[in-house]
Parts: C-alpha cells; sequence; structure tokens
C-alpha cells in the first residue's frame, strides 16, 4: 500500500534533502546518507551511479526487524511483570508461612502451659513436703518451682520473633543452699526427674533422722540435700549477621543476658568477611542483592568477657550456635576470674550467596552462651525454730543437740566425810577422813581412806560428763554401797545398803553433778575394824535419770574406793600410817591427808583438800546406756500427723502459687524481648553508621 501511494506521487515531492533523517515508523529513527533517496527511491546520482536503475527497499524485511525490536521489548516487560508478581507471590507465601509458624507455635507454647499446670498440681503439695522436711532436719536449703522459657532456634527468624512465635515452656525446680548470710547461696536446677528422685531421698532421710536423730551418711557426697557445682549458663549474648549480608566487618561488646533479660556481662565478639580461602576480605556492599552469586565466608572471633557476676567466674567458656550451624565451644579460661580471656577464632562458611542465604543473613543472629562453674557454698546452721507447723510436727523431739551415744563417758570421783559424834544425828557435823592421796604401801594409786570405827559417815560423789554430752542428771533414783572385794579382787562381802541421798546440785553448764549422802552403817565387813596391813574395796552404785535423755531405764553409775577402819583417830598427824611408802616421822601423807576441821557443806566440793581428793580418786568410766532409737509405731504417729498439717497447707497456697509462677514466666518473655530489642537496635545503628561511611566513601554516579 504504501509503494502504491508513493508511485502516483511526484518525484520531487518524495526526495527530502541531502543529510534529512527519515522516519521509518514506530518510533524508530535510523541516519539517512545524504543523496539517498527514501523507502525504494534512488534518485538519480546517487549510490546507485548516475542514470542508474532505481532500486526499491525490501520494506517486508524492514517491518520484520522492528517488529523483532518490539517482541523483544515485549518479552523483556512481561519479564519483569512476572518477576514482580514471583516477587509477590512469594512475599505472600513468606507471610503466609510466618503466620503459621506463629499460630503452630502459639498452639504448641498453650500445650506447655497446660502440661505445667497439670505437673504443678502434682508437685507443689511434693515441694511443701520437701522444705518441710529440710526445714525439719534443720538444714538451709529450699526448693521452688519455676517455668523456664525457651526459643528453638528456627532458619530465617530473628531471636525476637523466635521468642515470640516459637517459644517453649518447661517446668524446672530451683534447688537453693544457703551459707552462714543472706548473700551466700548457691541455686542448683533440677529437671522434675531429679525433683522426684531427690524427694524420695529426702524422705529416707527423714524416716532415719526421725528414729535416729543423725543423718544417715557419713560424706558430703551421700548427702541428699548436697548438690555438687556443676557448669550452668550465666547468660546468653546474640550477634546479628545482617553485617555479613552487607560484607561489612562488625566488632562489639554484646551484653551477656540472664534469662529475665538482665544484663549479667558482656561479650567482646567480632565477624570479618572473607572470600573461601578466610584471608582474601571482600568489597563491602550498599545492598545484599550486590553479592548475589558469589561465595560468603566468615571469620568470627571470641576474644574476652567482663563484669561477670563474682558467683559465676570459674572455669569460664563460650558455647555458640546458629541455624544450619553446629554448636562450638571456646577454650575454657581456668581458674576463677571475671574478666576471662578466650582469644577463640573460627571459620564460619554460608556457600554460594543466594536470595534465601541473604534473608537468612538479614534476619538471624549467632547465639553465644556463657558458660562457668558457681561458687561453692558452705551449707549454714539453721539457728530459728522450724518455719511452719507441718515442719514443726516432723522435728525429732531430741532434737537441739546431738543423739546420746549408745556408751555414755563420766569421770566419776568420790570423798568421804566422817562424823565427830557417834550418833550422826540432826546437827552432827562432819569431818573430812583420813586420806593418803596415794602414798601406801599396798600400792593403791588412787588413795586409802581412814574411817574411825562406829562414827557415821557421809559420801561426796562427783559426776562429770563427757565433752560433748550434754545430759546432765535430772534425778538419783537409789543410792547403795556394798559389794566389798579384797585387794585380790575377790567378792568377799556381797551385801549392800542403801544410801540416803541428800543433795543433787549441777554446774551451769550441766557437766558437773554433785550428790551428797548419808552412809550411816553396813555393810558388816565396814563395820568392823579392818586387819594390819589389809585394806578392802567397797563400790557405790547410784541409779540416775538424765535430763533430756528419755529412757526406758535409768543410768547406773559405779565408783569403786579404797577403806580401812581404825579404832580410834590419832590425836596428831605428826607421822605417816603403818601402811605409808614414807618411813620418816612427820612424813606427809598426801594431799588432804588430815581432817582440817569441820566440812563447810557450802565449800564442801570447792575447797583445796576437796580439789586434791577429788582429782586423785577421779577415774573414767564408760556406761552402756543401749541403743535409744525411737519406736516405728511413735515414728509413724509423728509422719501422719505431719502428712495432715502438709496437706492442709498446701492448699492453702496452691492457687496463689500457679498464678505467681506464669505471671513469672509472662514478665521474664516482656522483658527478654525488650532487651533482644533494644540490642538489635543498638547493632543495626552501627551497621548504618559503616554503610553511610562507604556511601560517602564511593565515586558519585
Amino acid at each position: 500500500e504504501e509503494n502504491k501511494r508513493r508511485a502516483g506521487m511526484p518525484a520531487a515531492a518524495l526526495a527530502p534533502s541531502a543529510g534529512a533523517v527519515a522516519s521509518t515508523g514506530l518510533g524508530v529513527q535510523r541516519p539517512r546518507t545524504p543523496g539517498m533517496g527514501g523507502m525504494g527511491v534512488v534518485r538519480p546520482g546517487t549510490a546507485g551511479g548516475a542514470g542508474g536503475a532505481a532500486q526499491t527497499l525490501d520494506v517486508d524485511a524492514e517491518l520484520a526487524s522492528i517488529r523483532q525490536q518490539q517482541t523483544q521489548v515485549e518479552a523483556l516487560h512481561q519479564s519483569r511483570i512476572q518477576s514482580i508478581q514471583v516477587s509477590h507471590v512469594q512475599g505472600m507465601a513468606d507471610v503466609d508461612s510466618a503466620r503459621s509458624t506463629m499460630d503452630d507455635g502459639l498452639a504448641q507454647y498453650k500445650m506447655d502451659l497446660q502440661r505445667i499446670e497439670d505437673e504443678l498440681r502434682r508437685a507443689h503439695g511434693a515441694v511443701t513436703e520437701a522444705n518441710a522436711l529440710a526445714d525439719a532436719m534443720g538444714r538451709k536449703v529450699e526448693v521452688k518451682p519455676h517455668v523456664r522459657i525457651e526459643a528453638p532456634e528456627v532458619m530465617g527468624l530473628s531471636p525476637v520473633q523466635e521468642l515470640l512465635q516459637v517459644r517453649r515452656a518447661h517446668l524446672e525446680f530451683h534447688y537453693t543452699i544457703f551459707g552462714d548470710t543472706a548473700l551466700k547461696k548457691r541455686t542448683t536446677v533440677w529437671a522434675p526427674d531429679e525433683f522426684w528422685r531427690r524427694l524420695d531421698a529426702f524422705r529416707e532421710a527423714h524416716a532415719y533422722y526421725l528414729k535416729h536423730n543423725a543423718q544417715p551418711f557419713e560424706s558430703r557426697d551421700q548427702d541428699p540435700f548436697y548438690t555438687p557445682p556443676a557448669p550452668e549458663v550465666v547468660g546468653k549474648a546474640v550477634l546479628f549477621l545482617k553485617p555479613l549480608a552487607h560484607r561489612v566487618r562488625l566488632q562489639t561488646w554484646a551484653p551477656i543476658l540472664d534469662p529475665s533479660g538482665k544484663t549479667v556481662g558482656e561479650l567482646q565478639v567480632a565477624l570479618q568477611p572473607t572470600e573461601l580461602d578466610f584471608v582474601t576480605g571482600c568489597r563491602p556492599v550498599l545492598t545484599p542483592e550486590e553479592a548475589l552469586g558469589t561465595q560468603s565466608a566468615a571469620i568470627l572471633r571470641i576474644q574476652q568477657a567482663r563484669n561477670l557476676p563474682a558467683g559465676h567466674s570459674t572455669n569460664v567458656f563460650v558455647r555458640y550456635s546458629a541455624d544450619g550451624l553446629d554448636s562450638s565451644t571456646t577454650p575454657v579460661a581456668q581458674g576463677r576470674q571475671q574478666t576471662p580471656r578466650f582469644d577463640h577464632r573460627d571459620h564460619l562458611s554460608f556457600g554460594e550467596v543466594t536470595p534465601a542465604l541473604v534473608g537468612f543473613l538479614s534476619r538471624d543472629a549467632l547465639t553465644l552462651e556463657v558458660v562457668a562453674e558457681p561458687d561453692d557454698v558452705e551449707e549454714g546452721l539453721v539457728t530459728s525454730a522450724p518455719k511452719t507447723a507441718a515442719s514443726a510436727a516432723g522435728a525429732n523431739p531430741y532434737d537441739g543437740g546431738e543423739l546420746p551415744p549408745e556408751v555414755f563417758d563420766f569421770n566419776i570421783a568420790v570423798d568421804l566425810l566422817e562424823g565427830t559424834a557417834a550418833d550422826g544425828g540432826e546437827g552432827s557435823q562432819f569431818e573430812r577422813a583420813r586420806f593418803d592421796g596415794g602414798s601406801n604401801a599396798m600400792g593403791v594409786a588412787s588413795g586409802i581412806f581412814t574411817v574411825t570405827h562406829g562414827r557415821p559417815k557421809r559420801i561426796l560423789l562427783q559426776c562429770m560428763q563427757g565433752q560433748h554430752q550434754s545430759y546432765p542428771i535430772k534425778h538419783v533414783v537409789s543410792a547403795w554401797v556394798g559389794r566389798v572385794q579384797d585387794v585380790y579382787g575377790n567378792e568377799v562381802e556381797p551385801a549392800q545398803v542403801p544410801l540416803q541421798v541428800l543433795s543433787l546440785s549441777t554446774t551451769p553448764d550441766g557437766r558437773t553433778s554433785n550428790i551428797v549422802a548419808n552412809w550411816f552403817r553396813g555393810p558388816p565387813l565396814c563395820d568392823q575394824l579392818t586387819p594390819e596391813g589389809s585394806v578392802f574395796f567397797p563400790t557405790i552404785t547410784i541409779e540416775v535419770e538424765l535430763r533430756n535423755l528419755d529412757l526406758a531405764a535409768p543410768v547406773a553409775l559405779t565408783k569403786m574406793f579404797a577403806l580401812r577402819v581404825e579404832d580410834q583417830k590419832p590425836a596428831a598427824r605428826n607421822k605417816s600410817y603403818f601402811f605409808s611408802r614414807s618411813s620418816k616421822k612427820g612424813g606427809s601423807a598426801g594431799p588432804g591427808a588430815g581432817a582440817g576441821g569441820i566440812v563447810d557443806e557450802k565449800t564442801q566440793f570447792d575447797d583445796t583438800d576437796a580439789k586434791q581428793r577429788l582429782v586423785r580418786t577421779g577415774q573414767r568410766q564408760q556406761v552402756k546406756v543401749g541403743s535409744l532409737e525411737r519406736s516405728d509405731e511413735a515414728i509413724a504417729k509423728q509422719q501422719e500427723e505431719m502428712r495432715r498439717l502438709l496437706e492442709k497447707e498446701t492448699a492453702v497456697t496452691e492457687s496463689g502459687e500457679k498464678k505467681r509462677l506464669l505471671g513469672a514466666a509472662t514478665s521474664q518473655i516482656e522483658s527478654m524481648q525488650r532487651a533482644l530489642e533494644v540490642e538489635e537496635k543498638r547493632q543495626d545503628q552501627e551497621l548504618q553508621r559503616q554503610l553511610l561511611a562507604l556511601r560517602q566513601m564511593m565515586p558519585a554516579g
């Protein structure tokens, strides 16, 4: 059609001026050569030669070329539209996936809370019982249930998103050992299985304690109330990977956060992007898409920590991980130090940079857990009364001291007085009997008493208990003297006569008891004159009840002493007795040998003569009192009363305890979320400052 139209037009109309530009249609412009006709017309004298034949332009070929260009433009445009649609669809899919992940995570979290409520319903009474058992036994420990919130690492989610979308809840038990002050304590985390195992051990230890008033273990390692220090997580730091998407180096002091979001120290870490050889550095990019198709790697440096808690700074190390990366640890900083150095270096390889990797690096983070051994705490002594009625009911009634041993240690000493008158009636006075203090030819080291025939006698008996015993004599049930032996140990007089107990006094510390008893006459051998050169040994027996100790039968104490009976008392003490080792006239007969006058009842155990004589005659004696175990019936009755009170206390505190625990869990999530958001913003601001500096250094255009 164009050719026909142009064939009917004059040639002059078809000949534009030389050097003009002719349009070929559809906005495509081509430059013309001077002298060249347009659209199939060749002017004379042009490239066809002067007067040459006219040549027709191949319009079909030209149109085909135009159509081909148009097709390419349309294809490019369509490709861009499809790319936008794919991106939009992918974005919608990511949103749907995130929403689905969050819905699934929240549903699982609700199931966790329901499970925890059931576990708490079962464990609340057990926790109350464990604390009551420990308190009853005088142990300075405490068990508390705790809801722990954790966020599993999920590819492509930031720590905040993980905490909000896929968090999990678990019940655990915090066991605290307290020292001698409120500030000294150490807390250990028990899993539920460990708590129930310990509770069984607590019950066994308590049953033994009720029966024996003692702990059923010999060493601390066997003590169910003791847990040795073990490495535990002090807190965690997060290092966001977004700088790697821009191939920018980042070095920072990241705060170490405990489970409640509180800062408990700082960790110095650095990320250096490199090529796969981990030597060659990378050129930073303003947008992550510029790095698509390249290889991504980085060097991680964990240099040191600082300001760690004083009680959690022994043998510190760092355990770190991220989605898709295996967990690794730094070397252990040996010893106790609040600023431990690690100087750890690790190579991280991410492979080819793809849109998926860019998304991962832009959102995810490296988690670094700081682990340390807590300081051990020596359990303090409980000086207060039981805290609850149940724990008071579970205390051993003999508590307040060690269980009395089956064998008691006594030091028993005796002194002998004799009346100044033969009748010994009321108002009679007494003076000390003669005593050689151990200086005698018979070899009696404890000394020999000599009394005057026919005069009444009075026995002073002093009983001292062992150093670690605190069970003073409460009452003298009965007292006798008799069962006389000769110097060879043969019993020559089996009869016993009762003594009249006059008084019992005990020193303030309860360890020394002084007993005074009248000895009027008998046994027959003691009422007769002793043959020259002889001595005999009567035995004093007293049955006593001990304070703070409920025994089935009184404790029997005995004391043997050496005795002679003479016709009359010598007028002077200026010579030794016939059995004295000294043959000199006027020789000393030992401490307290003479009578020394009338004895004052107030000082009869305390004056100088009395102390010397008691020391000489004192002798250690072990008295077996038998097993002091309580009956099974008494223990069962006490345990039943304790269970009754525990049920009452549990019912009162159960509902409030659940509300407190769940409220604490919610508060913990909110605090940790705020702390992570603040840290993410801080690290992002550091990155933006570096990108701004990078943009300013780049040439314009």
